[in-house]
C-alpha cells in the first residue's frame, strides 16, 4: 500500500484532540521554511484541515510520496516527543502554564484557549496520547519504517521502468 495512504488512514483515525496538534505545528514549521506561507489567523481546525489535505494530494510520483511521508512523519514524531509516557505527561501541566503565559503575552487568544482547554482534560488527554503514541511507534517500525519506505519506493520505481 502507498505509504502516504497508510499515513493518511492513521491520521484520520486519530481522536480530534490529537489530530489538532500536527496541523498547527506543520504550519509553524512551513512558515519558517517558506516565509511566504502565511498561517496567521488560521484556526487549529483550519490548519488540521490543511495538514489532512496535504496527506491526500500527491503528484503521483513515488519519490514525492515517500518524501512527503518522511516529512510528515518527522512532524508527527516531534508532536509525540514528550507526550508518549506517563512520566512525560507529569511534565505537561507546568509546560502548558508557560505556553499559556507566552500566548497571553503575545495576544494569541486562540492558542491560549487551546492550552486552557487542554489543562482541563489532562488525565483523559494523557491516556489518549500514550495510546496513540504506541500505535504510531508500531506504524513507524512497520509500514512507515525507513526500510519499508525504501522497499516500497524501489518496487514502485521498478514498476515504472518496465
Amino acid at each position: 500500500m502507498n505509504p502516504l495512504e497508510v499515513l493518511q488512514q492513521w491520521f484520520e483515525k486519530l481522536p480530534p484532540e490529537i489530530q489538532s496538534d500536527p496541523g498547527p505545528l506543520a504550519a509553524m514549521i512551513a512558515q519558517d521554511l517558506v516565509p511566504s506561507f502565511d498561517e496567521s489567523g488560521a484556526s487549529a481546525d483550519e490548519l488540521t484541515g490543511v495538514f489532512s489535505s496535504a496527506l491526500k494530494s500527491s503528484s503521483g510520483s513515488p519519490m514525492a510520496a515517500v518524501g512527503k511521508v518522511l516529512a510528515f512523519a518527522a512532524i508527527v514524531d516531534f508532536v509525540f516527543m514528550g507526550r508518549s509516557t506517563k512520566e512525560d505527561w507529569n511534565k505537561v501541566v507546568p509546560m502548558n502554564k508557560l505556553m499559556a503565559q507566552r500566548a497571553k503575552a503575545e495576544g494569541n487568544d486562540s492558542f491560549l484557549k487551546t492550552v486552557e482547554t487542554t489543562d482541563a482534560r489532562y488525565a483523559l488527554r494523557g491516556a489518549m496520547w500514550i495510546r496513540e503514541a504506541e500505535r504510531w511507534k508500531e506504524l513507524r517500525s512497520t509500514s512507515l519504517s525507513p526500510v519499508e519506505l525504501d522497499q516500497w519506493l524501489k518496487a514502485e520505481l521498478a514498476a515504472y521502468s518496465r
